[in-house]
């Protein structure tokens, strides 16, 4: 699998509004491990194309039901661009977005980055709740892309 290749796929089935479709198979996305690294590529062409940074992670299908709803056993996560961050009130272009939806999420900014402490012991929940700034409920704007859910598949959710 060719990372950027993929990840400049992506970048025209974005900017085209395309129907999402499960990719990861016939691109040669074959593990998780793999998918996260398209996505690194895929936010690199994205953030330089809108000039944006970083502004947070997304941490998504968090819950049973809507793994069940998607197919997909386990949580993923995203970076969110600085781009895609809006304060209370913003007006949206509708026309900017293939299928619109929102989902009521809850913000939590943290006060310092989360490492391990040493490479032998990953970050804990203590580690987490110690570094936890500030709390407040959000609106996320989704764009599925028009997805069938039902075909859905975990790689192609996380390298898009």
């Amino acid at each position: 699998m060719d990372t950027s290749s993929v990840a400049e796929w992506l970048m025209r089935e974005h900017a085209s509004g395309h129907r999402f479709e499960p990719f990861a198979v016939a691109r040669g996305i074959a593990t998780m491990a793999s998918a996260y690294r398209v996505q690194r590529e895929f936010v690199g062409l994205q953030a330089a194309a809108r000039n944006a940074a970083r502004a947070g992670y997304k941490i998504g299908l968090t819950s049973p039901a809507m793994q069940r709803m998607c197919g997909i056993d386990t949580p993923v996560a995203g970076v969110v661009l600085r781009d895609r961050v809006h304060t209370s009130g913003v007006h949206l272009d509708r026309a900017g977005y293939v299928r619109l939806g929102i989902e009521f999420e809850i913000a939590v900014r943290l006060g310092r980055d989360l490492r391990p402490i040493d490479i032998d012991r990953p970050v804990t929940l203590a580690d987490v709740q110690g570094a936890i700034d500030a709390v407040a409920p959000a609106i996320e704007i989704v764009d599925d892309r028009d997805c069938d859910y039902a075909s859905l598949d975990v790689c192609s959710l996380v390298a898009d």
